[in-house]
């Protein structure tokens, strides 16, 4: 495995990982109102109610995109290289 490999696979591991986690806080309503991770649009900014409500229902997408994501990841070295 080249080293370029090794990187986009680090990387790639780390997104899916911060995806993922995001999409378990999100479903368990524990994700605070920030200016980088979740839904954010002006409604759900409006409150932290609708923060939540939003959130919460993307959780689910989130937490599946960052497991799909994962399993390319682990996918990618075993395919070789491009």
């Amino acid at each position: 495995m080249n080293a370029v490999l090794v990187v986009v696979v680090v990387l790639l591991a780390g997104l899916a990982l911060v995806v993922g986690a995001t999409g378990a806080l999100a479903m368990a309503g524990k994700l605070p109102g920030n200016d980088i991770l979740g839904v954010r649009t002006p409604e759900t900014r409006k409150s932290p109610e609708a923060w939540d409500v939003a959130n919460r229902a993307a959780g689910p997408a989130f937490l599946g995109s960052g497991l799909t994501l994962l399993l390319g990841t682990v996918a990618l070295p075993l395919v070789g290289g491009w």
